[in-house]
């Protein structure tokens, strides 16, 4: 019986499921590290019993007393390649949203490529549009009292997205309903 050959493709997919990654600043530097983490671990027992030893009575009884300090779990969590990938993506949009909002308004600048960013997004059926339909929310309906948790940022886009609509003003319709398409899609 002949072994299944896999494709490139397939291959691809495989190991993006079988892969994993560590989710830290420098993951090449935590097999040192980790083993530096344990010799400065034992290198401090080692100095406690040195001391210990340097009154010789009661020895035993002091040597027992010190105890290795406990390792530490990982603060960290270990993904998959696939989840990695999909969390880089969702960073690469979401900062994309945000670069917008970073500067002021200007029609010239800001117009026809937040139209077409819209565009892409409102047609788009993804986990990020479900997310962004989530920010609009906040940004077309801000709270009617000034409430303390609605924060600097989130006025600024109000007023960001505000100049946006008076330019465009047939798109603050269509992203009322497609905002409320979104959440009524995903509260049943």
């Amino acid at each position: 019986m002949t072994e299944r050959r896999f494709t490139p493709q397939d291959k691809k997919q495989r190991r993006y499921d079988k892969d994993h990654v560590l989710n830290v600043e420098y993951p090449h530097s935590f097999r040192s590290s980790w083993k530096r983490g344990v010799r400065k671990k034992n290198r401090s027992y080692r100095r406690k019993v040195k001391h210990q030893f340097c009154d010789l009575e009661n020895c035993e009884d002091r040597i027992k007393s010190i105890s290795l300090e406990k390792r530490r779990k990982l603060s960290w969590q270990v993904f998959t390649v696939r989840e990695r990938v999909q969390n880089r993506l969702n960073r690469r949009r979401e900062r994309q949203i945000y670069n917008y909002f970073s500067q002021p308004y200007n029609s010239e600048i800001h117009r026809h490529n937040f139209v077409a960013f819209l565009e892409s997004v409102v047609s788009s059926d993804s986990e990020m549009a479900r997310i962004f339909s989530w920010k609009l929310q906040s940004w077309l309906y801000p709270p009617v009292p000034a409430d303390r948790s609605y924060l600097r940022w989130n006025s600024w886009c109000y007023e960001w997205l505000q100049d946006f609509l008076c330019d465009e003003p047939d798109w603050e319709i269509r992203l009322k309903d497609w905002v409320n398409s979104q959440i009524g899609k995903h509260a049943d």
